[in-house]
């Protein structure tokens, strides 16, 4: 995933390329930090159906408003027609982006307890179904933690009560299966537990606050201010 909260890997490769191909994409702020700085070594190709979205925040150097469908059969024709005096070798640019990945590879640090790391139970879940699982999230932290496996702990800023309600009393009325978990250790027999009850099941899985949504692009800033260690804060 590329941007604010995506990986570095992702952002290096943007961020060193000669050649970017936006198809269906409108340059949000999420994803470009300093507009001004992003892919400022490319030649940026923006594909968009919609007309009012190119240029609109990061202005391209080729713009074709077009149905993408269309536009890569026109690209493949192109590239079809150079046939044998294409003679292309990334090879060299593969293996440092493979460099990348094994320098800033996606981990989370365990806290030394029983509690579950977000990035844990979203892993152990994709394991127990062997991938094939449909999930659904917020935007904020959650949707975070299952793209990146970053943490969806939400509480209110002074910290006297959480925003979420009692779950297994929310079930309960809704005349559900539930149970909740704040175990690492119990967590893998309550995902098997939910799979095996035949009708709608609630897990309430909670989850360590210690974990932070890294790596970080502060709002703003460039590929190079990327923060992959600590807490998220720039100053100490």
């Amino acid at each position: 995933m590329l941007g604010m909260h995506g990986t570095v890997y992702a952002n290096y490769a943007v961020d060193k390329s000669d050649l970017l191909l936006a198809f269906g994409a409108r340059f949000d702020d999420r994803v470009t930090g300093n507009l001004e700085a992003f892919s400022n070594r490319a030649k940026i190709v923006h594909v968009d159906i919609d007309s009012v979205e190119i240029g609109k925040n990061k202005q391209p150097h080729l713009l074709v408003c077009s149905d993408v469908k269309l536009a890569l059969k026109g690209m493949n024709r192109l590239l079809e027609s150079k046939g044998a005096n294409l003679k292309l070798d990334y090879s060299a640019w593969i293996e440092e982006l493979n460099k990348q990945k094994v320098k800033y590879p996606l981990n989370y640090k365990t806290t030394g307890d029983d509690a579950i790391p977000p990035q844990y139970a979203v892993q152990l879940l994709d394991e127990l179904t062997d991938g094939n699982v449909i999930v659904t999230t917020g935007v904020g932290e959650d949707m975070f933690c299952n793209s990146n496996k970053s943490h969806p702990y939400l509480g209110n800023p002074w910290n006297k009560s959480e925003i979420f309600p009692n779950m297994m009393k929310f079930a309960d009325a809704c005349g559900i299966s539930s149970a909740l978990v704040t175990k690492k250790e119990d967590l893998r027999e309550a995902i098997r537990k939910m799979f095996e009850t035949p009708r709608s099941y609630l897990l309430d899985v909670i989850v360590s606050h210690r974990q932070h949504v890294l790596p970080v692009i502060p709002s703003g800033r460039t590929f190079k201010n990327v923060i992959t260690k600590g807490d998220g804060r720039t100053k100490y």
